[in-house]
C-alpha cells in the first residue's frame, strides 16, 4: 500500500492546480457566471505553469517511487499547458464570434 506524505505533493502540484481550477470553473458554470470562464481558465493554467516551473531542479521520486519528476517531464508539462492556454484563447474568440454564452 502506498503511504501518503504531504511532502510528496510537490510532484503532482501542476495537476492539483488544474483539478482545483476545473472544480472552480464547474461551480462558476453552475451559478451561471459565464463571464468568468475565460479568466478562471487562464488563471488556473497560469497557476499550473508556475507550479511546473517550480519543479525545475527539484527532480526525484515521490509517493514511494511511483511518481518521478525530471526536467523532461516538466518541459512536457509546460508544452501541454501552453497548448491548453492557446486553446482557451482560440475557444473564447470562437464563442465570441458565434455569440455562444
Amino acid at each position: 500500500m502506498i503511504g501518503f506524505r504531504p511532502g510528496d505533493l510537490w510532484a503532482i502540484s501542476p495537476l492539483l492546480v488544474l483539478a482545483i481550477s476545473a472544480c472552480v470553473l464547474l461551480l462558476a458554470d453552475l451559478f451561471r457566471l459565464s463571464r468568468l470562464r475565460l479568466p478562471l481558465g487562464l488563471v488556473g493554467t497560469g497557476g499550473a505553469c508556475i507550479a511546473a516551473v517550480r519543479q525545475f531542479g527539484r527532480g526525484g521520486f515521490a509517493f514511494e517511487q511511483t511518481v518521478y519528476v525530471d526536467a523532461q517531464s516538466v518541459v512536457f508539462s509546460l508544452i501541454i499547458l501552453a497548448a491548453l492556454f492557446v486553446s482557451l484563447l482560440i475557444g473564447a474568440k470562437q464563442h465570441e464570434r458565434e455569440g455562444i454564452q
